[in-house]
């Protein structure tokens, strides 16, 4: 016999995402959320050895950090369309390379 009982399960849902230049909400329209997220992942062995970093920034700020790796000639690819989740890793290198 199976002895059952209904638990309730706790879940963790974000509520906000705070800009880490600017220090504003990204919450944009309807509560959506309007963001860019840069990470890092150095590799053992390179002068960061296995840090890793993180930030979200806000569509302003964004901007203006794309506008600085622009600035020393760098380039920032805007994609034309939007990888589907489903697609996998191989697809998408060859779509971004």
């Amino acid at each position: 016999m199976k002895v059952t009982a209904r638990e309730q399960i706790e879940d963790f849902v974000i509520e906000d995402i705070i800009c880490d230049c600017c220090g504003q909400s990204c919450k944009g329209p309807h509560d959506i959320f309007e963001f860019a997220s840069f990470s890092a992942h150095w590799g053992y062995g390179s002068g960061r050895d296995l840090e890793r970093w993180d930030c979200d920034l806000c569509e302003g700020c964004s901007v203006k950090v794309k506008d600085f790796i622009e600035s020393l000639g760098g380039k920032v690819r805007v994609l034309e369309e939007l990888p589907w989740p489903d697609q996998g890793s191989e697809e998408l290198l060859a779509e971004w390379g």
